[in-house]
């Protein structure tokens, strides 16, 4: 990329900013990579995509459109409650340092579990 591509990135930031850290994310690049990924990825490989990388949900639901997954890994407890509300399907993998009384207890609250709880004991 050019520097004046991040000059332009600096200049709007200064223009509009809060003062405060944000993200700015380039969409189109975003796409073109996740269409160069998708089109690397052999057909058996099921990705599984890393929530703490990304903790956008409107850009993992995305990345799961365009890599056809409903995988994911999760690390933080608050993104395991979006992720799940988000992704009915989702395949979770609980990453470390998830403390385990933490996601017992949230498992265990859940009104999806407690759902499902009431529908196996029908």
């Amino acid at each position: 990329m050019q520097s004046n591509y991040f000059q332009q990135l600096t200049q709007d930031l200064k223009q509009q900013g809060t003062g405060t850290p944000q993200l700015i994310l380039d969409l189109a690049q975003y796409q073109h990579n996740l269409d160069y990924v998708q089109s690397k990825l052999p057909v058996q490989l099921k990705p599984r995509l890393v929530v703490k990388s990304l903790a956008s949900i409107q850009l993992l639901k995305l990345a799961s459109e365009k890599l056809n997954t409903q995988r994911f890994m999760v690390f933080h407890l608050p993104h395991l409650a979006e992720i799940m509300g988000s992704f009915p399907q989702a395949d979770i993998l609980l990453g470390k340092p998830m403390p385990i009384q933490a996601v017992r207890h949230f498992y265990q609250t859940s009104p999806e579990q407690n759902k499902a709880n009431d529908q196996a004991n029908i």
